[in-house]
């Protein structure tokens, strides 16, 4: 095999792969990792040709084919955050939270640096008046989730994003 054939045949596995990866991505893959990636690529086709989403020609080469499949789009994010998960209107105790003490200190004052322990405190005041019945603080009126939520967002900043200014 010549070097130039040897280059062109990784270069065909590499593009299989990033379509499969693709279309992993885009959930319309749903291929077993034990196969060949030349074999998923192909059943994979297969399986849009029959779903209608690529054409059915006869002659239609499989190179055609996989460009096809890149004009799909690409995107690369497995591993990668998935935020369509979060529901954000639950989040919105939270934000009044934050609108609360952004009037009553400033705007983000809290991330000037709390103390890790404060917070937790905090946290855990909420969370069991939460659980003896009471459903809102009695200091701001917002819900007692609310400030659990912020509490934790401010726990994860301190010891995720930001741990310079954290206090024990």
């Amino acid at each position: 095999m010549s070097l130039e054939t040897s280059i062109r045949e990784a270069q065909k596995i590499a593009d299989e792969q990033a379509v499969l990866q693709s279309l992993r991505n885009k959930g319309l893959a749903d291929l077993r990792k034990e196969e060949e990636p030349e074999q998923q690529c192909k059943d994979q086709i297969d399986k849009l040709v029959k779903e209608g989403k690529l054409p059915k020609e006869a002659g239609f080469p499989e190179e055609e084919k996989l460009k096809k499949l890149k004009e799909l789009g690409n995107r690369f994010n497995q591993g990668k955050l998935q935020w369509h998960l979060v529901d954000f209107k639950a989040l919105e105790p939270m934000v009044k939270v934050l609108m609360y003490g952004k009037d009553k200190y400033s705007e983000n004052q809290w991330k000037n640096g709390l103390s890790l322990k404060d917070t937790l405190d905090s946290l855990l005041r909420h969370t069991t008046a939460l659980l003896a019945g009471e459903v809102n603080d009695e200091e701001s009126g917002l819900s007692h989730i609310g400030h659990i939520f912020c509490n934790a967002l401010f726990y994860s900043y301190f010891t995720e994003v930001n741990t310079i200014n954290a206090r024990p």
